[in-house]
């Protein structure tokens, strides 16, 4: 159960970031550190890149 809602959370970070950049910080950090550094990075990509997308939509 733990594991389904963190998934579903973790799909909803980059529309986070796209709203409220720095009061995100705590919650990606929070949601991302027991992750390896690869897939943190991953999912960082993604959320720069659908916050960018969101930016200039």
């Amino acid at each position: 159960m733990v594991d389904t809602i963190r998934n579903f959370l973790m799909a909803f970070i980059p529309l986070f970031v796209a709203f409220d950049c720095i009061g995100i910080i705590p919650i990606f950090i929070t949601f991302t550190e027991g992750l390896e550094d690869e897939k943190r990075r991953r999912v960082t990509k993604r959320a720069i890149i659908t916050a960018g997308a969101i930016g200039v939509a």
